[in-house]
């Protein structure tokens, strides 16, 4: 298939990397580039300056407020009247923040754009918005391996055991609002969050069509964007030049966005995978890094019951889904190696 007839929709392209992954899905002939943003005008802002920067017009803007249902649901609605899509980049969703802040419905941020991206995901497949081939990925982060210095997830086997009486799917839904006993840690809750990504997106690929796929796609540490504007400013300028002199800690924009290009062209052998750079790594060439429990059926349940939950809706069995494993001869790269947690909790029935 040509990228000529080929649209791309990329949630939180007003900004960072969803703005340079605009450009260079544009940029390789994409003929439509959906570019979403919170608010009309940031929308609209947003095309202005990609057609600047790229000189080509074909960009449309839709307004996609993860933290409004209505909003949610009237974007995919408007996306699928206007056709089918056949890259769906999950981007929005930003870096850690010192203040929790919650969505209108509770929901901290990073889990709110988690419950947001399901909703929008799951009415656009529910109602015919996506191609019989269609490639979608979330963003996930080198952080919820738990192999970098400092950033760690939340112990979730552990915190589900101890407050849950091994409820892990209570637990899920506990840390996706921050409801006590859990207290907020901004660079924890980033990394279990991104977790909670890379297993729903496991999830996922369980329940879709065949022909589709979906990955949990790592863009990589890039200082360059605007990831810190909540960090004062000394704090900012030290952290990010630090970043910089680590070897393989940080990348350009544009090497971050060029991993969801790489990921749109995947095969449909790979599915339910999680990319991201090396074992220790925030940077780099990007491979396929197997997580223990992404295929524990009782962990993706719990994973998806809280998200559905959360997201407002109730579980719409799609039809045709995809076997659990890749065809028989098929390849996928292999891992690295194994990363992760390994749950033994258990979920509500």
């Amino acid at each position: 298939m040509s990228n000529r007839t080929r649209t791309v929709v990329i949630t939180g392209a007003d900004s960072g990397i969803g703005f340079e992954a605009a450009v260079q899905f544009a940029n390789t002939g994409f003929g439509r580039v959906v570019v979403t943003a919170r608010t009309d005008a940031k929308a609209e802002q947003a095309v202005t300056a990609l057609v600047a920067r790229s000189g080509t017009t074909v960009f449309t803007p839709l307004t996609l407020d993860l933290d409004d249902r209505a909003s949610i649901d009237a974007a995919a609605d408007t996306l699928v009247e206007s056709g089918t899509t056949d890259v769906l980049v999950l981007n929005a969703g930003g870096l850690p923040r010192r203040k929790l802040v919650r969505s209108s419905a509770g929901i901290e941020r990073h889990a709110a754009a988690l419950t947001g991206h399901h909703r929008f995901t799951m009415r656009l497949l529910e109602t015919g918005g996506l191609s019989p081939s269609a490639r979608i990925m979330i963003a996930g982060s080198e952080s919820l391996r738990g192999d970098l210095p400092i950033v760690k997830p939340l112990d979730v086997d552990r915190l589900a055991k101890k407050y849950y009486d091994g409820n892990l799917e209570r637990l899920i839904e506990a840390i996706m609002r921050v409801e006590s006993p859990i207290r907020y840690n901004a660079i924890a809750q980033f990394a279990t969050t991104k977790l909670f990504a890379a297993w729903w997106a496991a999830a996922l690929s369980r329940r879709l069509p065949a022909g589709m796929t979906v990955n949990a796609i790592a863009p990589g540490s890039t200082p360059e964007t605007n990831g810190f504007d909540d960090t004062p400013m000394l704090s900012r300028r030290i952290a990010t030049s630090v970043m910089w002199l680590i070897p393989r800690s940080t990348q350009p924009v544009a090497a971050a966005a060029g991993r969801y290009l790489v990921a749109a062209n995947f095969g449909s052998e790979i599915n339910g995978a999680f990319f991201a750079s090396r074992p220790r790594r925030s940077a780099g060439p990007m491979v396929h890094n197997e997580l223990v429990d992404a295929t524990n059926p009782r962990v993706l349940r719990c994973l998806w019951n809280a998200t559905e939950r959360l997201a407002g809706r109730h579980d719409v069995a799609l039809p045709n889904p995809a076997p659990a494993h890749a065809p028989e001869g098929t390849h996928i790269p292999r891992p690295v190696r194994p990363t992760g947690p390994i749950i033994t909790a258990a979920c509500s029935q």
